[in-house]
């Protein structure tokens, strides 16, 4: 595996295949948590506590890990991300007590930088015409490798233990090292620049204010947020919901899982571009958030596989229209010298949800019982289905209040 100066897709090959074994990895590992808390005596709230110790550490280590790689390299960061990702899954495989588990998240979050790496290897080696095909290149990745990593990790978890699957992971990372080993570096030293941390962090800070501040991106950054910390907190209160109130185990509940990301794909692949052309984004939008509020009502009150499987037809769609419409409506926004910062403050705002969503989830399920995160994502998606429908009515306002003006 190596970047090829003689072709242009063989870089983008490389990180297609890059991302996918990363994802794959972890995908085959998080799902089982729910599942092997009474191994451990651990409680609901400690299984959202690890995972969202390793976001934490994520929402710190991340941008360090980019200015270093600006200023020495993507290989060498590549090299110590991947290798801390392999430690992290043979510390968890070999996992003799649930502060051990929590360990093992810390060092991959706190080391483990591969995919905004590998996005970043994405900007070095294509052009800003080619720029957004490269990043579909990743999504790709990433959306193929949460379809096959919980299906796989329930099969093997349920017919060979639970520690199968991280070993299987660790593997992938190993491959995944060898593979940056023999990658040719993507950034030029004459592209690279002097590291200013503080500078950095001032222009962050500054610029995550103006963003959360401005009249009409605020309220889209702040339904963005609510919007993932809804999923985030679907996704960590899905193996619960699925042993608990449906009575599956680990490999049913992980194919379940599979099939509604095979959903969530299916819509950002190939049905975004039909709705968009023939419905107001705005408009689908506020449907989807509808449908949201119904389905999680209707999910957190059924019985049966069967049905769960039905609802996450709606779920899983109305989901990926969600996240497709609601990042581009922030992208559109800005001027493009602004994407970078915007985009990333989004992103920013994503990743403190994947802090407090496995928490208030966890919450929830130990006080609550199975079904209560369900009622709750229930509830916020219709407090965004009355945001969206707000923000058309003041549209439609100022629209009017525009061509009386003109007409005048």
């Amino acid at each position: 595996i190596f970047f090829s100066t003689s072709s242009y897709m063989s870089p983008l090959l490389t990180l297609f295949l890059f991302v996918f074994l990363d994802v794959l990895g972890f995908s085959l590992v998080l799902p089982l948590l729910p599942f092997i808390k009474d191994d451990f005596r651990m409680s609901p709230f400690f299984v959202g506590s690890i995972q969202s110790a390793n976001a934490i550490a994520q929402l710190f280590a991340v941008p360090i890990f980019g200015g270093l790689s600006d200023r020495y390299g993507r290989k060498p960061l590549l090299l110590m991300s991947v290798t801390s990702t392999l430690v992290s899954f043979l510390m968890f495989a070999s996992a003799t007590s649930a502060n051990m588990i929590l360990l093992s998240r810390i060092v991959d979050g706190l080391l483990g930088g591969n995919i905004s790496l590998a996005n970043a290897c994405i900007a070095d080696v294509t052009s800003k015409e080619d720029r957004t095909r490269g990043f579909g290149v990743v999504g790709a990745a990433f959306g193929l490798g949460f379809i096959v990593g919980p299906a796989v990790g329930g099969v093997l978890a349920h017919s060979y233990g639970w520690r199968l699957p991280p070993i299987l992971a660790a593997a992938l990372s190993g491959i995944n090292l060898v593979g940056v080993l023999f990658m040719k570096e993507s950034l030029p030293k004459a592209n690279r620049k002097a590291l200013d941390v503080g500078g950095v962090i001032v222009a962050e800070c500054n610029g995550i204010k103006d963003c959360l501040l401005d009249a009409q991106l605020g309220p889209l950054l702040w339904m963005r947020f609510c919007y993932m910390l809804l999923f985030t907190m679907f996704e960590s209160a899905f193996g619960y919901f699925t042993q608990g109130a449906l009575g599956l185990n680990s490999k049913t509940s992980n194919y379940v899982l599979s099939w509604f990301a095979f959903l969530y794909a299916l819509v950002q692949g190939t049905g975004i571009k039909r709705l968009t052309a023939s419905h107001p984004e705005l408009t689908l939008l506020s449907t989807a958030f509808a449908t949201l509020a119904v389905s999680f009502a209707v999910v957190s009150m059924i019985g049966t596989c069967m049905q769960l499987i039905v609802l996450l037809v709606p779920l899983g769609m109305a989901c990926g229209l969600c996240n497709t419409v609601i990042t581009a409506r922030v992208s559109k926004q800005v001027d493009e010298y602004l994407q970078g910062r915007t985009l990333g403050v989004s992103a920013s705002l994503g990743a403190l949800t994947r802090i407090i969503g496995p928490v208030v989830a966890g919450f929830l399920v130990q006080h609550s019982g199975h079904r209560s995160p369900y009622w709750f994502c229930s509830l916020l998606a219709v407090y965004l289905f009355f945001a969206v429908r707000s923000l058309l009515r003041s549209r439609a306002e100022g629209a009017s209040k525009t061509k009386s003006g003109a007409l005048r």
